[in-house]
């Protein structure tokens, strides 16, 4: 993950099971510049689960709107 040159947006449900949030926060810290966010009352699913959440921050990071 060292070698990745590009933005990229690390998004991780706050109650995933299958990839917690602790585990996502490394996988973004080894991602130079990378940017983590934890979307509140979801789980693995998170985009789905929490829309509104997901899409903020994806768009946010897209620089949208």
């Amino acid at each position: 993950m060292s070698q990745i040159r590009l933005p990229t947006l690390v998004i991780v449900g706050e109650d995933d099971a299958i990839f917690p949030p602790a585990e996502m926060r490394g996988v973004a810290a080894a991602i130079r510049g990378a940017e983590f966010v934890v979307v509140p009352a979801a789980g693995h699913m998170a985009p789905p689960e929490n829309p509104a959440a997901f899409n903020a921050a994806l768009e946010k990071f897209l620089a949208i709107g």
